[in-house]
């Protein structure tokens, strides 16, 4: 199965990106929801749902040039009940995408009180590792990178997370060859694959920079206007100061 699947419709979306949104108990619901609400409005399904709407508003200008579907993968299907907030229903489980030999074109791992490789069930670490090589952006929201860190994945680049765990990560990966960067909304590495965002809010300036990298400043800075968000930049983080980290 192709990751990136030319589609035909009327607003004439060039392909489709799968991101597979991975999901686990008392995970952080602002983590992800946030940055899905950047991507999810622009699935394959909901520009199908919304067609006329667009055109009688003139909102394709909005729309960026291609779609991101999106699984909501976990490692079973039974509800998860995140640490706020109402239940998730997960789509896949980790072992069945395994099995499948499905390849995912973005991986977007969130934070949350179990946010780590001791305590998430391994699934998501083999998932994870058995994603990797294929998938063109791995996307992490607040300790969702200390999960990342426990694949091997982080090594040899740079990261941050959440600030107020940022010592304690640090100190459980020190191990690792990995640069951890103390003042940042988010990071990007060089290669564009690995991005990974502060605590919690951070994720929603990350996914604008992600949409903005993706889709280019207009398109972005429009659908900013459009949410109503003031976006960070990368190393606009005065939470990094307030928690005596510079």
């Amino acid at each position: 199965m192709s990751a990136t699947t030319p589609i035909k419709n009327p607003l004439a979306v060039s392909k489709v990106y799968r991101l597979a949104l991975c999901l686990y108990p008392e995970v952080t619901a602002l983590d992800y929801q946030g940055p899905i609400e950047f991507f999810g409005g622009f699935s394959t399904e909901y520009r199908s749902d919304l067609n006329s709407y667009l055109h009688v508003h003139h909102l394709e200008e909005y729309l960026p040039p291609f779609a991101i579907d999106i699984e909501y993968v976990s490692h079973s299907l039974d509800a998860i009940k995140p640490l706020a907030g109402p239940r998730m229903l997960p789509t896949r489980t980790y072992e069945g995408v395994m099995k499948s030999g499905e390849q995912f074109d973005i991986l977007m791992i969130p934070g949350g009180a179990t946010g780590n490789p001791q305590q998430v069930d391994p699934s998501l670490l083999h998932f994870l590792k058995q994603q990797a090589p294929g998938t063109k952006h791995i996307l992490t929201i607040c300790t969702g990178s200390w999960i990342l860190a426990g694949t091997g994945l982080l090594d040899g680049k740079k990261a941050t997370s959440n600030k107020m765990t940022y010592n304690v990560i640090k100190e459980s990966t020190k191990d690792r060859p990995i640069t951890w960067i103390p003042k940042a909304r988010f990071v990007v590495n060089d290669d564009k694959k690995i991005w990974t965002s502060s605590g919690v809010t951070a994720g929603m300036d990350m996914a604008y920079a992600f949409m903005e990298y993706l889709a280019g400043p207009d398109i972005a800075r429009k659908l900013s206007i459009m949410m109503e968000v003031s976006p960070k930049k990368e190393d606009e983080d005065e939470f990094a100061e307030v928690n005596g980290l510079v």
